[in-house]
């Protein structure tokens, strides 16, 4: 199968890891191209909300569908974005479980910090969501 990213990389992917992506799958399936005798590395399939340089981590995930993903933060991000629009459920699982452990043990600043997150809460409203979450503690 060949991907086009939304930069015009092109990419050919193997048709047994593309069937981790239920997007892609449902794609082929619809056009009536999943049958064995139809070539489809000749029809490029547009992705225009996956950039190459994420595209190339995802094709790199679905050829050995294992680790977690090992990436900066926001690559983390972008990659479960990308794999949410492509239906991947075990990537977007794996990228979720290291958003979580990002998370786990840190406090709303360090939280907003790592995540640049812009704290937009008066200080009347973070008090009040303080004492309606206190059970959190």
């Amino acid at each position: 199968v060949t991907l086009t990213s939304s930069d015009d990389k092109t990419f050919r992917v193997d048709r047994k890891s593309v069937r981790h992506a239920g997007t892609i799958e449902n794609l082929i399936t619809n056009m009536g191209l999943d049958d064995s005798e139809v070539d489809t590395s000749e029809l490029p399939i547009p992705l225009s909300k996956v950039n190459g340089r994420t595209l190339e981590k995802i094709i790199l995930w679905m050829d050995h569908y294992k680790d977690d993903p090992d990436y900066e933060m926001p690559t983390v991000l972008e990659i479960l974005l990308a794999a949410n629009y492509l239906d991947i459920k075990g990537l977007m699982d794996s990228c979720m479980k290291t958003v979580a452990n990002n998370i786990k043990g840190h406090s709303s600043d360090e939280i907003r910090r790592r995540f640049h997150i812009v704290n937009d809460f008066t200080p009347e409203e973070e008090e009040q969501i303080e004492r309606e979450n206190t059970w959190c503690d």
